[in-house]
């Protein structure tokens, strides 16, 4: 399976009617706030408030899904389907908790590293401008 790209713009900007200043307002907020969910996310799980982060996951999946960060999108809609999980769980499935918030704490690492990567990705386009033209 082939990995999607950190930064789709292409979509999005078709998407925005070629508005590159708005496209930069998106990518400014978003960079602002991704951090902000991810820490929220985190404080979530450590008090054992999976339906909370599930609903941050989706947010940050969805503002993502605005940027064209692609593979925010697909990690965060898997630690989604993971809080999900874990919030279903009974208190009884203790070894099923653990296990998930490892898995959980393994997305969220991954997640931060996707970010920097968006991060260089979006400093590029600030520095070479072409690279807002679409196709």
């Amino acid at each position: 399976m082939n990995r999607p790209p950190v930064l789709n713009i292409h979509p999005v900007l078709l998407r925005l009617g070629d508005d590159k200043e708005l496209f930069a307002l998106l990518l400014d907020a978003f960079r602002m706030d991704a951090p902000k969910k991810l820490r929220r996310i985190s404080g979530h799980m450590a008090d054992n408030n999976y339906n909370n982060a599930r609903i941050e996951a989706h947010a940050l999946k969805g503002a993502a899904a605005t940027v064209g960060a692609e593979r925010i999108v697909l990690l965060a809609g898997e630690l989604e389907d993971l809080m999900q999980q874990l919030a279903a769980l009974s208190p009884s499935d203790m070894t099923d908790a653990i296990t998930g918030s490892l898995a959980t704490s393994a997305m969220l690492q991954q997640l931060a590293s996707e970010l920097e990567d968006l991060y260089e990705a979006i400093d590029k386009l600030h520095l070479i401008p072409s690279d807002l033209e679409p196709d």
